[in-house]
């Protein structure tokens, strides 16, 4: 069933009219959205991706977090973010399918596990945790520990939050899934997050985006100062802070990565081999 689903929805994209596909996203860095910041309201859905809310909590996206669609995603992480169109088309089915929607999604509906969404989150619980939506300021204040050591917060810098928060979870929670496969979708996010914040941001922007779900504009952050945010640099960023990982092949060896769904599964690995096809211009 879940596999005629991920179809369903993927063949779904055929809704999208071509006068949006043709209507390109507008990236403004002047855009007055960049400073216009309000807090979610009692009906507004928000979910465990921390960048997303801060997209609905400026305007990028729907304030109420809800009926997103695919190209939601892509206009408003392009606006926003200035995030190449294709990754982030690619990032709106994948966010589809794991809300098991065949149209739209609320943010909150991202919590659903076993796409995506990975134990070992930087700011969230895990699945077997009675909430793995909201932000968790003591899973939070893990890796927070390791950034703190840094100004600037580089590939490596996020490759060592990482890690520390991996092993913390593997002690801490015997029902961890945090095996090789959370350990890479991690990198991938390391890559979004730094090139989403200008490449080596300050350690107080990426606290902003975290802690206050708020596109840190209100510190000195400049929307657009970085233009590489495209699939094949924000896998080589991730890359970067994976290779840093110090404690990487304690990880990989000690961990069991459980797939309860294979067809899924097969699918991120599809995702996985578009981007590295961009990256490489060949298939591996």
């Amino acid at each position: 069933m879940k596999l005629l689903l991920s179809l369903t929805a993927i063949s779904s994209l055929s809704s999208i009219t071509s006068a949006q596909i043709l209507s390109p996203p507008v990236f403004n860095p002047l855009d007055p959205r960049f400073n216009e910041w309000q807090a979610p309201g009692p009906n507004d859905s928000r979910g465990p991706c921390p960048g997303l809310n801060s997209l609905a909590n400026h305007g990028f996206l729907p304030h109420s977090g809800r009926n997103i669609t695919a190209i939601d995603i892509l206009r408003g992480t392009y606006a926003g973010y200035h995030v190449a169109p294709d990754l982030s088309l690619a990032a709106g089915v994948a966010e589809l399918i794991k809300a098991y929607r065949l149209a739209a999604f609320d943010l909150h509906e991202l919590s659903n596990h076993g796409f995506i969404s990975h134990d070992c989150s930087l700011s969230r619980g895990d699945a077997s945790t009675p909430n793995n939506n909201d932000f968790n300021a003591t899973i939070w204040s893990v890796p927070l520990s390791v950034l703190e050591n840094y100004t600037i917060v580089t590939p490596q810098a996020m490759g060592a939050a990482r890690s520390a928060r991996d092993l913390y979870d593997i002690a801490h929670n015997p029902d961890q899934q945090c095996g090789a496969r959370s350990i890479v979708l991690g990198a991938l996010e390391n890559g979004l997050l730094l090139q989403s914040l200008a490449g080596n941001p300050k350690l107080e922007w990426v606290r902003s985006l975290f802690e206050e779900q708020r596109i840190p504009t209100h510190l000195g952050y400049e929307p657009g100062s970085v233009l590489g945010n495209d699939a094949a640099t924000v896998l080589a960023v991730g890359l970067e802070s994976l290779v840093s990982q110090p404690d990487l092949v304690a990880l990989l060896g000690n961990t069991v990565i459980k797939t309860p769904d294979v067809s899924l599964n097969v699918f991120v690995l599809w995702v996985v081999e578009g981007l590295l096809t961009r990256a490489t211009g060949s298939y591996c």
